[in-house]
């Protein structure tokens, strides 16, 4: 009749209860932002799915239904390499995390990408199954394929266009090179002044396209790795005279000095590229002109021997404006000037160190810069280059100067110390003064009884100019007698005939090679036969020239090109015929020529049947004791027996050597009589041609395509006529080797024999070793009459003329 309450104490338990409903809530709430989020599937551990998330099915395209008892397998997207899923179980069933991003196939086909990630389920410590946990990365993955597709045609876009600007080299140059030939005529036609000033300003713009668009060229070309260096040996003195010769007038016609070499080098050969050094130095010697507005511009190159190895140092020094710290950090990079100012004063496309850095950095040098502003600028740079010993010089005879005493006079430091260099190296008793005041105090206090025998007056001086300086000379008879020199940095048509009415022995432009100014001495002082009132540099020239008249008889366009650039630079005056019918006609026509080059093999009427006709005493109209040289590519034992038989007087064979040749010329040019005593170079030429043709199949392999060298050799550095010859022969050989293929349907073997020679010929005279080699094979083959091996040889003589096309294009463009 009461109650009794019994009581349980469950706040513990409440909030246990409370705490787990919260903690459901909790995962509930974050399962569903999952959810929202990502895909998430259970598998077990052979991979059947028992669960995959709302997010899973939306992705997918699939129903839950549709999902549960499957393999993910369903969504295998098939892009995956071999082994890819084996190695993705291997390691989840290892207990590992597996991580990747994963392209999958939706039901209706369309792909998606999933970062994914796979972690091991466990049930009382044992595998028991697996969870993925995917994130849709498919926008992510499309904007990052999109830009990768993008930036890959935007680098096909620039290589085509750098491709494009690179081969278009030719084709940009070669009517601006019209332009600029064509103005050059017009200057040197009779013009009024104002013509003259129109067709001037012509030039010089024409000038200044071409060289910017060298520049945009030869960067494309640095930019799409087209830049290939050649390897020859070069005369490294002769070409900075040669370079001091090419930029002087730059230096000129600012009124500055410019002194290239600024030291003597002697015999210093070297095997590199002297075409792209020369192409650095011009541009670092251009800058340097450019930006100096007043006192000298001076090319030192020092050169070091380890072992063969020549460490070679060009420095490049001015008195111009100088650059400061912080724009030389930019110098070399594309398109950089040290300031806009300074495009806009002095112009420029600011490629040219950029082009230069790249081309020193290929030949594995380095190029840099020391400079302070207002104080001037030295460029400088170190080479390493293999060393070249065989190439000799013919050395002077100093024993003729030695007896010699020289007064120089020059105001220019410089000037004046490569001057006490050289006269040092001839160990030429010498003194070296700075102005014209000094020079007449040295002559008036010198002992009589040793007297100055040669004077070297520099002409633009101080206070008195080496023209006045003469004139005081020459007044007083006590230092009359000494021979005077004038060396000068702003010479000017006609002005050696003015220097030698004042009284001048010697005239010499700067900047003057080192064995110019030795001849000069040597005839000024009257150590040589020459009978000159007044000594040049083209007096010194004309001596080495022939005064001739020469018919060439060849028919191929490629060889004529090549023996009358040879010739021509020789000072001799070229006709052509294109085979003996055609030389005849003109020996008979009353020109008076001094000697014919004949070659043997030719259409028409050949070589040994015009010899036998022009030495026919029957043969009217005609010289029957003109000299006849033989041309030809053949230099077999028993080739110079039959050209001697036919009366043919001497042998040159093909490819030509212009220094044999000019040993040759000196031979024929300066008999009256005919000889028939054949040069001893033919005797060499045959032995090592036989050995040679013994060989031709064992050194196949290593014959060159295009041989540089040879050709460069042959025209003696004249790349405008190279670049021509190159672009005539491909042309004609293209012909050619067409005409050949024809030939070979009608099984003319003799046809073929004399067509293949015609090409074995060519192709030597220009360096394509290779390609005369497959050549000669054919004519051989031919010969032989086996024209199936002949059939096999012009596959692969048109593959090495294919070759031989793409090296000219390249190098010679």
């Amino acid at each position: 009749s009461g109650y009794t309450s019994i009581r349980t104490d469950i706040t513990k338990s409440k909030a246990q209860e409370q705490n787990i409903i919260a903690a459901q809530a909790d995962l509930s709430a974050q399962k569903d932002a999952m959810d929202q989020h990502s895909l998430v599937s259970i598998t077990d551990i052979k991979g059947t799915i028992s669960y995959a998330n709302d997010k899973f099915c939306e992705i997918s395209g699939y129903e839950q239904e549709e999902l549960i008892g499957q393999n993910h397998s369903l969504l295998n997207s098939g892009n995956e390499p071999k082994n890819y899923w084996r190695d993705m179980y291997l390691t989840v069933s290892k207990g590992k995390v597996w991580h990747d991003e994963v392209k999958n196939k939706a039901k209706d086909g369309h792909f998606y990408w999933v970062d994914t990630t796979i972690v091991p389920l466990y049930e009382n410590n044992k595998l028991s199954g697996y969870t993925s946990i995917r994130t849709d990365i498919t926008k992510a993955k499309k904007l990052a394929l999109n830009l990768i597709e993008a930036k890959e045609q935007a680098e096909v876009a620039n290589e085509s266009k750098t491709d494009f600007l690179a081969n278009m080299s030719h084709e940009i140059r070669t009517p601006m090179n019209g332009v600029i030939g064509m103005t050059n005529l017009l200057l040197d036609s009779k013009l009024n002044q104002d013509q003259f000033k129109l067709a001037k300003t012509v030039k010089t713009s024409a000038d200044s396209l071409l060289y910017i668009i060298n520049d945009i060229l030869d960067f494309s070309k640095v930019e799409a790795g087209m830049i290939q260096l050649e390897d020859i040996n070069f005369n490294l003195g002769g070409m900075l005279e040669d370079l001091g010769r090419a930029m002087h007038y730059l230096a000129e016609e600012k009124g500055l000095e410019f002194i290239c070499p600024a030291n003597p080098i002697i015999n210093q050969w070297v095997h590199a590229d002297p075409g792209r050094l020369r192409q650095v130095l011009t541009n670092l010697i251009g800058n340097a002109i450019k930006f100096t507005e007043q006192g000298e511009v001076a090319v030192f190159c020092t050169i070091e021997h380890k072992d063969t190895r020549r460490l070679i140092r060009f420095e490049i020094k001015d008195t111009g404006i100088g650059i400061s710290e912080a724009q030389q950090a930019k110098l070399f990079s594309k398109f950089t000037q040290a300031d806009s100012s300074t495009t806009r004063k002095y112009g420029g496309t600011g490629l040219g160190l950029s082009i230069s850095k790249k081309l020193i950095e290929l030949m594995g040098g380095e190029i840099g810069i020391n400079s302070e502003l207002g104080k001037g600028t030295t460029f400088w740079i170190s080479l390493a280059l293999q060393g070249v010993e065989f190439e000799k010089e013919t050395p002077l005879q100093l024993a003729d100067v030695q007896e010699q005493k020289i007064l120089a006079v020059d105001d220019n430091a410089t000037n004046r110390d490569l001057l006490e260099q050289l006269l040092t190296l001839w160990e030429i008793d010498h003194q070296l003064v700075a102005s014209g005041t000094q020079a007449l105090q040295a002559l008036t206090e010198c002992d009589k009884d040793s007297p100055f025998t040669v004077g070297l007056l520099d002409m633009n001086m101080p206070e008195m100019d080496g023209a006045e300086l003469c004139k005081l000379i020459k007044s007083d008879s006590a230092i009359s007698d000494i021979k005077l020199v004038m060396l000068s940095s702003q010479a000017q048509r006609g002005e050696a005939k003015k220097m030698q009415a004042i009284g001048f022995d010697g005239y010499l432009p700067k900047p003057v090679q080192q064995s110019e100014l030795y001849n000069v001495i040597q005839q000024v002082a009257g150590l040589t036969d020459e009978d000159d009132t007044l000594i040049t540099r083209y007096t010194e020239k004309e001596r080495t020239q022939f005064k001739a008249h020469i018919l060439v008889v060849e028919d191929n366009i490629t060889n004529q090109l090549v023996i009358k650039g040879i010739l021509e630079k020789f000072g001799i005056t070229i006709d052509l015929a294109g085979n003996g019918q055609e030389a005849l006609v003109a020996l008979q026509q009353g020109t008076d020529y001094d000697l014919v080059f004949m070659d043997c093999q030719m259409p028409v009427m050949d070589g040994y049947t015009a010899t036998q006709t022009i030495r026919d005493p029957e043969t009217k109209g005609i010289n029957h004791t003109i000299p006849i040289i033989a041309m030809t590519a053949n230099v077999m034992r028993g080739d110079k027996e039959k050209c001697l038989a036919v009366g043919m007087n001497d042998y040159v064979a093909k490819p030509i050597d212009p220094a044999k040749l000019r040993r040759m010329l000196n031979q024929w040019l300066s008999n009256t009589e005919v000889s028939t005593s054949v040069s001893a170079d033919v005797e060499t030429i045959v032995d090592i041609a036989e050995s040679d043709a013994a060989e031709v199949n064992k050194e196949q392999t290593d014959l060159l395509v295009f041989d540089y060298e040879v050709m460069n050799a042959m025209l003696m550095g004249d790349k405008e006529l190279m670049a021509t010859i190159a672009e005539t022969f491909l042309i004609d050989m293209a012909a050619q080797i067409e005409q050949l293929k024809s030939i070979l349907d009608t099984d003319d073997s003799q046809q073929a024999a004399a067509l293949a020679h015609k090409i074995k010929g060519a192709s030597g005279n220009v360096g394509g070793k290779a390609l005369s080699a497959s050549a000669l094979e054919i004519e051989s083959a031919s010969k032989a009459g086996d024209m199936k091996a002949v059939q096999l040889g012009i596959d692969k003589l048109e593959n090495d003329f294919t070759a031989l096309k793409g090296e000219m294009e390249t190098k010679l463009a």
